[in-house]
Formats: C-alpha cells, sequence, structure tokens
C-alpha cells in the first residue's frame, strides 16, 4: 500500500486536533510510526501531529469552535 507524504500530513495534523478537542489528552504516534513513515515518505509526522494540537488549542481559546 502506498500513501503519500501529503495524507500522513493531513491524518496527523487531523488527530492532533480532535486529540485536543474531543479527548482533551496527547496521544502522539508511536516512535516506531514517526520513523517509519519519515523513512517512507520524508515526513515528520509528529511536528504534523503537534502542529495540528496547537492550532486546536488556538482556536479553542479565540473560540473558533
Amino acid at each position: 500500500m502506498s500513501r503519500s507524504a501529503s495524507f500522513f500530513q493531513k491524518y496527523w495534523f487531523a488527530r492532533g486536533y480532535s486529540d485536543r478537542l474531543i479527548y482533551s489528552s496527547k496521544e502522539p504516534p508511536s516512535i516506531d510510526m514517526v520513523e517509519y513513515v519519515k523513512e517512507l515518505t520524508n515526513t515528520n509526522i509528529l511536528n504534523e501531529y503537534d502542529q495540528g494540537y496547537e492550532q486546536a488549542e488556538k482556536d479553542k481559546v479565540n473560540n473558533i469552535v
């Protein structure tokens, strides 16, 4: 199964966003997953997750959601 870097970026951004809004907890991807995706697509999904989490925090503070 082949996935593009864009797929992984969008998925982990959305995952971080939903973890903050829905669960108010942080469950980032495992180190093995981060290394696998980095090798496969040269994408750091941990950064994507963190960006999604931070964006949700900003949106929540600013009453956007």
